[in-house]
């Protein structure tokens, strides 16, 4: 929460920090939504009773923003896998739906009314969890560390062998690798630059006789 409020109060000129006489006043100061690599932060600056985000992704299901009486915004961190493509959005203010006075990007439907919409260049991806679950057997690890320069996946299956599994490096420090996982408890770590390293994406995790924590899967 601490680091949205920064963000917030850097993205905020001290302008905004003031009631405005109209309820619309200030509100093209920076635009919305800002897209990270993975989150979107929705922000409002309306001093309106009542702000709801309307998605194309969630169905239009009304999802409650928040208030933060510091910055005087309103604020939705979108936290969720997109694939790369235009979504379209609107908003709820006071139980008038809008557009996003924040986005200058704006479209007309079949209906001839207007929404707002964002594009994603890259999918939205959520680090919540490790590793992901592709199907037939097959597991994603996932490892997240722009200054890294190499890491390798060592585990019980694959005889803790230290150079078999190399990831591979994406966009934006993110490392990957594909394994086959066959059924039961497997047991991994991350070599980050020859650095043993538990997977923080994990909570599962054991010690071994020498002190070292391993990470734990459990493949049904």
């Amino acid at each position: 929460m601490e680091r949205i409020f920064l963000l917030l109060l850097i993205l905020v000129p001290i302008s905004c920090f003031g009631k405005p006489k109209n309820p619309l006043e200030n509100t093209n100061v920076f635009s919305s939504p800002i897209i990270e690599d993975d989150h979107i932060l929705f922000v409002v600056t309306n001093q309106a009773r009542s702000v709801k985000i309307l998605l194309e992704s969630e169905r239009w299901k009304p999802i409650t923003m928040s208030y933060d009486e510091r910055a005087k915004l309103w604020y939705c961190v979108y936290d969720k896998e997109l694939k790369r493509g235009r979504y379209r959005y609107k908003l709820l203010i006071d139980n008038i739906v809008m557009i996003d006075p924040l986005n200058a990007n704006v479209g007309t439907d079949e209906l001839g009314g207007k929404f707002s919409f964002f594009e994603l260049k890259n999918d939205l991806e959520v680090f919540k969890g490790n590793p992901k679950a592709l199907g037939e057997g097959y597991y994603e690890f996932r490892y997240k560390d722009i200054k890294a320069e190499k890491v390798v996946l060592v585990g019980s299956f694959n005889h803790w062998n230290p150079y078999e599994l190399e990831m591979r490096r994406e966009y934006g420090g993110v490392w990957r690798i594909k394994v086959f996982l066959p059924k039961g408890t497997h047991y991994y770590y991350f070599i980050v630059d020859d650095q043993a390293t538990s997977d923080p994406l994990n909570a599962k995790a054991v010690r071994d006789k020498h002190g070292n924590v391993l990470n734990v899967v459990e493949v049904n």
